[in-house]
């Protein structure tokens, strides 16, 4: 509703529903649209970037509750922390336009960060850090690739509270929107697979039975999903 008169542009959501009405009968469909249309006067996507904002990705980490049998955690559970003021992102690389305002990335820190550790395995570098955050990418042109080091094949996540970890276990067959949303995740699975099909190339079968996995969501923006043929791998 915010593009000139006469701009062409698909209905993405007839594609959405279409999608929905083939999907087996086992698989649950979570109705993202609906929630995010109703905050749409809030700050859900960057200006000049095609990704959500963290505030959009709590949103539908809410609605995600609601399908998926957890409690979501309400805002002030978190602290919100602004990681950077001057994003310019994809749409502003693409776009032209210039002299406009950079957007903010935040992060919602959990109030209790002291009693939570985080261990975060790289499949490709094999390399475990304690955080979701690398803040070097703050640095760089790609400033959304502070989430979780930009896109890996596959990213192993095991939350520890006061020391204890929760036994459930959530594969995540995704892209990039997913990178601001996982954190809010770690609160009610004690471990998560993050997978990218753009890049994984094993069997994603044998990684469910290999490590136990029961639940399993699979999270794309509208545009990846219909267009990457990666996606296919998941059969």
């Amino acid at each position: 509703d915010k593009l000139p008169n006469f701009a062409s542009t698909e209905d993405e959501l007839k594609y959405i529903n279409i999608m929905k009405e083939k999907l087996n009968e086992s698989v649950s469909f979570i109705p993202i649209y609906e929630t995010l249309n109703s905050k749409k006067h809030e700050y859900i996507y960057y200006k000049t970037d095609h990704h959500w904002t963290t505030n959009g990705a709590y949103y539908a980490y809410k609605t995600l509750g609601k399908y998926m049998g957890f409690t979501p955690l309400k805002k002030d559970y978190f602290n919100i922390k602004d990681l950077s003021n001057n994003f310019l992102g994809s749409l502003y690389s693409r776009g032209g336009f210039r002299n406009i305002n950079a957007d903010t990335i935040q992060a919602f820190i959990p109030k209790n960060i002291e009693n939570i550790d985080y261990e975060v395995w790289y499949s490709d570098t094999n390399k475990t850090l304690n955080s979701f955050y690398n803040k070097e990418k703050l640095n760089e042109k790609d400033k959304y690739a502070v989430f979780f080091d930009s896109n890996h094949p596959l990213v192993k996540v095991k939350t520890k509270v006061n020391g204890a970890i929760n036994d459930k276990k959530l594969l995540i067959i995704k892209d990039s929107y997913a990178n601001c949303l996982v954190p809010f995740l770690t609160s009610h699975y004690g471990e998560i697979y993050m997978v990218d099909l753009r890049y994984y190339d094993k069997n994603i079968n044998d990684l469910i039975q290999s490590e136990g996995i029961e639940d399993a969501l699979i999270l794309y923006n509208a545009n990846t999903f219909f267009e990457d043929a990666s996606i296919t791998n998941i059969m």
